[in-house]
Order: C-alpha cells, then structure tokens, then sequence
C-alpha cells in the first residue's frame, strides 16, 4: 500500500510541475519502503528514467521537444552522469543522502524564483530561441549530469530554468525537452549504478521499480489535468514549502548517523570508504 501512494504522490508531482516528482523518489523508497540508499539511488534512476520515456513521447507528439537543446544540453550530461554514479560509491550512505537532502533544498528555492505562467502563449514565447553552442547550457548539462548521477535525481527542475533562461525556450517545450535529457542521464547513470551493485553483490528490485513506473506514469498525467485547474504560483510555492520539509527531514535523520560513524553502510555488503579513496587516490597517483 505504501509503495502505491509513493508512486502516486510522485506520478501527481510530475504532472502538476513538469518536473520534481523525481526529487521525491529517493527518499519514498528509503524511508517508506525502507531501501538501502545505494539501491534506491539505482532505483530511483530507473523509475525517473521510464516515466520519462513515455512522457516525453506525448510531448514529441505535441511538438514540446527543442531536439537541439537536447544535443546542447544532453551530450554533455550523459558522461557526468556516469561520473557521478561513479563518484556515489566513495561516499557512505548518510553522506549521500546528505547531498540528496541539500539539492531538495535547493529545490525548494527555485520553486519560490521560477515563472510558472511562462508558457507557449506568454511574452517569453516571443523571443527568439537562441541558436549555436552555449556555453552556460553546456556548464548545466554537466551539472545537471553528475547530480543525477550521484543522488538519483531526473534534474528536471534545473534543467528547465536553464533552458528557459538561457535559450528563452517557452517553459512547456523546456519541460518537454528537458524529459528526454532526463531519460538519457538516467540510462547512463542506471548502468554505472548497475556495476556498482554488483561489486557489492546486491540487485535491485525490479517489481518496486514496474510499480513506480506504472503508478507514477498514471498519476503524472492525472495531475496534468488538475494542473490546469489550480493556481500555479501558490502551487509551486505550496510545492516549495513541503520540499524545505523533506530536504529538513532527511537532514534530522541523517545528520547524527554521520556524526556517529562515516563507514557504516545500511548495505549487508558494503564498500568500506577507506579502501574506496585508496583507489580513488591511485588513480591520479
């Protein structure tokens, strides 16, 4: 039962925003579903990654998706990506976590600054999309990389501010756009989080991950709809406030188990950090 209303709560959060259903992925599955973060991040990555697949189907079918931006902005995050699920295993589980609950802070901020009446039939709309190779898309695009890697996140709530800002894309073809780079930076951080896994000689749970996907991918375009009907400022600014409860609630539950030790792993098999940073310090020895 408590995976279905996760899966809902998450599926509703994407279609009512266009993006921050993924930041509550995370920490569903650890803290209602009780995974180990390290399989929850590989988890999260594929259930971000297959609602966002078949979303940004209907979106290339509404004619929502810059394909330029996805090269811009994509190409560059797919092997940040890789470098950061790479990156997670030198850190423990609280420390991850850590990082997870500052970017949902982070989060919650941009939802208080970003326009969500920018649209298709907005003044924005008529500003020329800026052509060529930009530099700060690039930048973002491996930002937005390593961060999905490392935490398990789609990005979607970066990734559509720079595209907005930076290329002057309407907001709803930046969220169109910015599905389809999710779904590549998840792939590419999926299989890195894969190999881990199986160093550590765990698996994840496919049936959690079908579940999610279904229910999310339902919920998404059910709060689509409501979308329409609700104020989208106070929403986001509701939207905002829980995220400064959650990124708050994983920093209380995480914090002393940091403070306490920074080996322990919640995983049966673990990686033990130290022998982790000799390898890490080997290889630019």
């Amino acid at each position: 039962m408590l995976s279905v209303v996760g899966a809902a709560i998450i599926g509703l959060t994407l279609g009512l925003f266009g993006s921050g259903g993924s930041i509550l992925t995370v920490p569903v599955l650890v803290y209602l579903l009780d995974r180990p973060s390290k399989i929850a991040v590989a988890e999260s990555l594929a259930i971000v990654g297959m609602i966002s697949l078949i979303v940004s189907v209907v979106q290339q079918l509404r004619g929502q998706i810059a394909w330029r931006y996805v090269v811009n902005f994509g190409l560059p995050a797919m092997p940040s990506a890789w470098l950061g699920a790479w990156l997670s295993q030198f850190v423990s589980d609280s420390g991850q976590l850590l990082t997870f609950a500052a970017l949902v802070l982070s989060a919650a901020g941009l939802m208080f600054r970003i326009n969500p009446e920018a649209s298709a039939d907005s003044p924005q709309a008529e500003q020329p999309v800026r052509t060529g190779m930009q530099p700060w898309v690039i930048l973002q695009g491996v930002i937005v990389g390593i961060i999905t890697g490392f935490v398990g996140v789609g990005g979607g709530f970066l990734i559509v501010p720079a595209l907005t800002i930076f290329c002057k894309l309407p907001t709803r073809t930046a969220m169109g756009t910015s599905l389809v780079i999710i779904v590549l930076n998840s792939v590419v951080g999926l299989y890195k989080h894969l190999d881990n896994l199986r160093e550590m000689n765990q698996n994840m749970d496919w049936q959690i991950v079908f579940l999610f996907a279904g229910v999310g991918l339902a919920g998404s375009f059910v709060g689509e709809r409501i979308n329409r009907w609700l104020d989208a400022k106070r929403l986001r600014q509701g939207f905002g406030v829980f995220l400064i409860l959650i990124g708050l609630f994983v920093m209380v539950q995480e914090v002393p188990k940091l403070l306490g030790t920074t080996t322990e792993s919640s995983l049966d098999n673990p990686i033990p950090i130290k022998t982790n940073l000799s390898q890490f310090r080997q290889l630019f020895s």
